[in-house]
């Protein structure tokens, strides 16, 4: 999976040079708008990972707590007057360390108190899917986001004396969403963005994702933004399943053609 993001991920960039010809290209009246984002997140998380009904939770017991830098690219390309299509890519990285006070099964091995462990958690994260502009005002734009999305949760613990172990989880689920932005004044260099999708699936859990941020254009293509993000998530079946929660600060880069409903 981390493979197949680094493609992804150099797909976009290799393509971002090529879009202003291609919009050079399109006839009068028809206009491909496309932005290519870079986000730096440092997220604390928390939450848990469920095996065979023994729950191991990522703070107390694994260590995993501080906040740890991330980061995040994001490609939008809106070739329809009202319509486009994204793609978003994270690839979450957390390590910690800890000497456990209670002992826990984790992935078939159980490890004692005070044993000394040592645990990295990789969530692979892809989402893509169709945004669709409802707002279109000058100092207000408003779109409707409908897609999919991946969770690739990898989690290993390793221990002086008992060995190591993983736990492995795969979670695709569908998103809907809304995303707005707003400028205070006409020609305003500054402009507010907030963002919410999500979906709850009944007893089997829920994932909700938001996030705000306040933008300042510095040239008309290129805006940096500094926001705040919140993920929560839940899945389970059965007595197999994981919690996850992740919230810090972030510091976007967009570069784009132009406002369009989701840029």
């Amino acid at each position: 999976m981390i493979r197949v993001s680094v493609h992804l991920v150099s797909a976009i960039f290799v393509a971002f040079p090529a879009a202003p010809a291609l919009v050079a290209q399109e006839t009068p009246g028809r206009v491909i708008r496309y932005e290519v984002s870079a986000s730096w997140l440092g997220l604390t998380p928390s939450g848990n990972v469920l095996t065979n009904s023994n729950q191991v939770d990522f703070v107390s017991d694994l260590g995993i707590h501080r906040m740890q830098s991330q980061v995040g690219f994001s490609f939008f390309m809106q070739p329809w007057k009202r319509g486009g299509l994204f793609v978003e890519v994270i690839p979450y990285r957390f390590s910690g360390e800890n000497t456990i006070t209670r002992s826990f099964r984790f992935g078939g091995v159980t490890y004692p108190v005070n044993e000394s462990l040592s645990a990295q958690a990789t969530l692979n994260y892809i989402s893509t899917g169709y945004a669709h502009g409802i707002v279109d005002l000058p100092r207000l734009k408003v779109g409707l986001l409908a897609g999919v999305a991946y969770v690739g949760v990898r989690a290993h613990a390793s221990g002086t004396t008992v060995g190591s172990a993983d736990v492995n989880r795969d979670v695709p689920f569908p998103l809907t969403g809304f995303v707005a932005r707003y400028f205070p004044a006409a020609q305003s260099q500054l402009n507010i963005r907030g963002e919410i999708r999500g979906m709850t699936f009944g007893s089997y859990g829920r994932y909700i994702d938001t996030a705000g941020a306040l933008g300042f254009n510095l040239s008309r293509h290129v805006t940096l933004e500094a926001g705040y993000r919140v993920v929560d998530g839940e899945g389970h079946h059965k007595t197999r399943g994981a919690e996850l929660n992740f919230h810090g600060p972030t510091i976007t880069l967009r570069v784009h053609d132009r406002w369009c409903e989701r840029c």
